[in-house]
């Protein structure tokens, strides 16, 4: 796990609470339809930050457990997002704690990147149970409906380049592991849309909490701070009390451990 996750400040942490969003609904029955049923002993979330990403499942399984290795996010997950079916452990993606063949589903939400890949799918491999599912959602890429906003957003992601070393690793190294047949005997990828429109704060709070940005501003890089309140003017002047049009992609893969 990169250092840069476990030094976020609390401000970073209230934003990534506030405008993060979880996995939707229509995310969520598509991973069941795959699974064949609703209801589960145990469901893990790696990486599962203030929360979000896990109680989704609260209604699913008997138990549903987080990881994470940030202890200010787990004391925001425990007050805001925790459900009697739910907890929160401080660990690692790669020790768990969790015993072996205990998990039908593990999960990994924007996070898989950020972990040291081969240990981490040894201990996914260890706790899932034959035939489980490990499910890998992304859901960064988005779409502005407005050409003018399109160019300012562009011109502020461009910097991801310059920032790849805030990640582990790439989605080339992923599909090595979810191709590898001693891991999983079935894979299944998938992308869905979800549309909605954002106020210009909001939509200006999302982007701030997408690692590479949030790494970009931290560190001052060239104007990229300037750039930041530039777009937020721009969405100010141009929407004022209207809202913008926007699409988020959840691109989805799903391995099935060997049975």
């Amino acid at each position: 796990m990169n250092e840069f996750l476990l030094n976020k400040s609390a401000e970073g942490i209230q934003a990534y609470n506030t405008y993060r969003k979880p996995p939707t609904e229509e995310v969520v029955a598509e991973i069941l339809l795959l699974a064949g049923k609703n209801q589960f002993d145990l469901i893990v979330d790696l990486g599962s930050g203030t929360g979000l990403s896990t109680v989704v499942w609260k209604d699913y399984a008997r138990q549903v457990v987080g990881i994470e290795p940030n202890s200010r996010f787990i004391e925001v997950a425990r007050r805001l997002n925790n459900y009697d079916t739910v907890r929160y452990v401080e660990g690692w993606a790669h020790k768990t704690g969790l015993a072996e063949k205990s998990a039908d589903i593990v999960t990994a939400m924007n996070s898989l990147h950020w972990m040291d890949l081969q240990s981490a799918f040894q201990e996914i491999n260890r706790i899932l149970k034959p035939g489980g599912l490990f499910v890998m959602l992304g859901a960064f890429d988005f779409t502005l409906y407005d050409f003018e906003a399109t160019d300012h957003s562009v011109q502020l992601l461009k910097e991801k380049n310059l920032h790849k070393k805030t990640t582990i690793q790439s989605e080339e190294d992923v599909e090595i592991y979810f191709k590898d047949p001693s891991l999983f005997d079935g894979r299944v990828e998938f992308i869905m849309r979800k549309k909605e429109e954002l106020a210009p704060p909001e939509l200006i709070g999302r982007m701030k909490t997408i690692g590479f940005v949030e790494a970009c501003l931290a560190h001052s890089l060239g104007s990229y701070r300037e750039d930041v309140a530039s777009f937020n003017e721009f969405l100010a002047g141009r929407y004022r009390d209207r809202r913008i049009p926007y699409s988020t992609s959840y691109d989805v893969k799903i391995g099935r451990k060997n049975i």
